[in-house]
């Protein structure tokens, strides 16, 4: 499918005094054809927990930014994201690598 991706994400999150982990899959959208950055929309679904809260639970997460591809399988991705979880929200900005190992 063109523009779109599957892929799974061990997300880590701290701030706060508190630090919160998700591991799960998700589908991510791109919204142009062009081969040096795309901005991109995100939605998953996946287990994790936080500092204090205990046991896991279901996690859910949206995610928005760009990725600025450095070659057609290597991106350095600037991105806000919003998870939930049973005893934590998360809010955050960050910045990360990506790799698509088929395209």
């Amino acid at each position: 499918m063109k523009n779109f991706a599957i892929g799974g994400q061990l997300a880590i999150n701290s701030g706060g005094g508190s630090t919160s982990w998700a591991l799960g899959p998700y589908i991510r959208g791109y919204f142009t054809d062009n081969k040096n950055g795309k901005p991109f929309a995100q939605a998953g679904i996946g287990f994790g927990g936080a500092s204090g809260g205990g046991n896991t639970s279901v996690t859910f997460h949206i995610k928005g930014g760009y990725a600025l591809f450095l070659n057609k399988n290597t991106a350095l991705e600037f991105a806000a994201n919003f998870q939930t979880m049973k005893g934590a929200t998360v809010f955050g900005l960050g910045a990360g690598f990506q790799i698509h190992f088929a395209k």
